[in-house]
């Protein structure tokens, strides 16, 4: 632009004619580039893979917020990587001036924060030559429903396993989830919001090789919001042909077992997808216990897995939780379903684990192995007896242990006869006796009595009545 200075001598309050005395007019020049701006607004919501408007403009400015007429090369790029960002990335400012008129991007912001997919996690940054600058953040929100989609994938699992939390979503041409919008969103912003219904969405199996098996699929539970559906109970189990008599159920090779896939299907346009390749091994051991213990020894036993065929060999190992852990002791390729723990000791808790062999190849436990138990070497109380009763009380007593490692104390329990469950009445008993109380005259009862390790919270498995 174009200014006059005026100067006038303070000193001075009257004058002939004007007190003022001016410069000639003077050309304004801005100065020196010293940052770039993002000069447009950006809506805080935008639609995927949709050019942004209006255009993204771009100043060169100096130090005072001047646009600096002169030639630039200006850049635009996403700050989030994989954001899916398209068209014209480099353009011309002539005049100090860029114009993006093309510029979009396909990745919403549930990719980024699930818990959160309309937050503002987009931004743009811009630069030219030293110089670059930041938008303001927005948010990038699905287009209409075009296809469906597994969200979470299964996972490779076990017989009688769920194969994780499968989850479904519709989605648009570019991937991402059609959710329902919220109330700051100007509603059907990007096309119509299709959601998903408990009654619009199933899982089956999609087999591409059958070899000779047979694939069940167990519905389990099935959570469904506006968004997605989840299959938290999906689970597997698969018959094959009759073992061989060491029970080695073997197939002819390892890839065999990885070909199964989770079909979902939605009424929605007929649309149907698979999900990624899972495994599913041989189910582990049910029922694992210590089942019997004695002043030296542990007895350890299991039950072949409920579904599926039984496992080729099992694998059992223990360890002695003193401080620090011992080593693990491990025993594999065992056939029995029950294993005993000579020198067991008294004074520290063992913890011992078990496990189906995995069928897919390779040594060692198929994945998702069962929880540990815990034991440790304590012999039972030698008898029982009941010194006397009344119609709803009875004194029981009992003879401690004549070897090994004194009880902590004694749980006391008693069952209903026939058919009641065993519930305890009495615990942290540290005397031989005990009087049971609240009985009913008219029933049966078989009182026990457990001693409690001094390793720890482990009760001898049991007792005599």
């Amino acid at each position: 632009g174009q200014i006059r200075v005026g100067f006038k001598l303070a000193s001075v309050s009257a004058c002939p004619g004007s007190c003022w005395s001016y410069t000639d007019v003077m050309t304004v020049a801005t100065g020196v580039p010293s940052r770039v701006v993002v000069a447009s607004n950006i809506s805080s919501a935008i639609c995927a893979s949709t050019a942004i408007s209006p255009a993204i403009s771009v100043q060169v400015q100096d130090a005072s917020g001047n646009t600096v007429v002169a030639s630039f090369v200006v850049s635009i790029a996403a700050k989030l990587e994989g954001a899916g960002l398209a068209g014209t990335l480099t353009v011309d400012a002539p005049q100090g001036v860029a114009t993006f008129s093309d510029i979009s991007l396909s990745r919403s912001c549930f990719h980024y924060d699930q818990d959160n997919p309309f937050a503002l996690c987009h931004s743009f940054v811009v630069s030219s030559g030293p110089f670059s600058a930041e938008s303001t953040p927005f948010t990038v929100i699905a287009r209409a429903a075009v296809g469906i989609s597994f969200g979470e994938n299964p996972e490779d699992t076990v017989v009688g396993q769920r194969a994780g939390t499968p989850r479904v979503y519709l989605v648009d041409l570019n991937g991402n989830p059609v959710l329902p919008l919220p109330a700051t969103v100007t509603p059907a912003l990007c096309g119509a919001v299709t959601t998903l219904s408990g009654t619009t969405v199933t899982l089956a199996m999609a087999q591409e090789q059958q070899a000779g098996m047979t694939l069940l699929l167990g519905m389990g539970v099935r959570s469904v919001v506006d968004s997605a559906v989840f299959f938290s109970g999906a689970n597997l189990n698969w018959q094959v042909p009759v073992c061989t008599a060491s029970h080695v159920c073997s197939f002819s090779s390892p890839a065999d077992n990885r070909i199964m896939r989770l079909r979902a299907s939605a009424s929605y346009n007929s649309m149907v997808v698979d999900s990624t390749t899972f495994s599913v091994d041989v189910g582990h051991p049910t029922d694992f216990i210590a089942a019997e213990t004695s002043a030296t020894s542990i007895l350890l036993r299991w039950q072949a897995p409920s579904h599926g065929p039984t496992p080729q060999a099992y694998t059992l190992r223990y360890r002695y939780l003193s401080t620090p852990p011992s080593s693990w002791s491990e025993f594999p390729g065992l056939q029995a379903t029950e294993f005993l723990v000579g020198g067991a000791r008294s004074d520290v808790l063992l913890e011992a684990e078990v496990c189906a062999e995995s069928l897919l190849g390779g040594a060692g436990c198929a994945i998702k192995r069962p929880a540990p138990v815990f034991a440790a070497a304590i012999q039972p109380v030698a008898s029982l007896e009941v010194l006397f009763a009344t119609e709803n009380r009875a004194l029981v007593a009992w003879e401690p242990a004549r070897s090994g490692a004194p009880a902590a104390s004694y749980r006391v329990t008693s069952t209903i006869v026939p058919g009641g469950l065993e519930i305890t009445v009495a615990e942290g008993v540290l005397a031989n006796s005990t009087t049971v109380t609240n009985l009913d005259p008219t029933k049966a009862y078989i009182i026990r009595a457990y001693p409690k390790s001094p390793a720890g919270d482990f009760y001898a498995p049991t007792s005599p009545s």
